[in-house]
């Protein structure tokens, strides 16, 4: 079995927090060629009905496993990252953003 310190990236594998302790070098490669990518996109239908719905009073929140942002540009207010955000980040040690 090989070993998963040298295992390839995965689109998964790059957001394991596992995979990250193990490379953390190559998750901010990753990771600098992704943010730019979200910050270019543009929400879909499928981002801004979720917000439409918590305008009208009919939802509380929106619950998103989504790092990307495009829950909030769509208009999104109480958008409940499960997984975090690019947006926002602190230190996995002291917990300081």
């Amino acid at each position: 079995m090989a070993s998963t310190q040298h295992a390839p990236m995965t689109r998964t594998g790059a957001f394991a927090v596992e995979w990250f302790d193990r490379n953390p070098s190559r998750f901010f490669g990753f990771v600098h060629d992704f943010i730019p990518l979200c910050d270019h996109a543009q929400p879909t239908r499928a981002h801004r009905f979720p917000a439409e719905l918590e305008h009208q009073g009919r939802v509380a929140a929106v619950i998103t496993h989504n790092t990307d942002g495009l829950h909030q540009k769509s208009g999104g207010v109480n958008v409940l990252e499960i997984h975090g955000s690019f947006q926002h980040a602190h230190c996995r040690t002291c917990r300081r953003d």
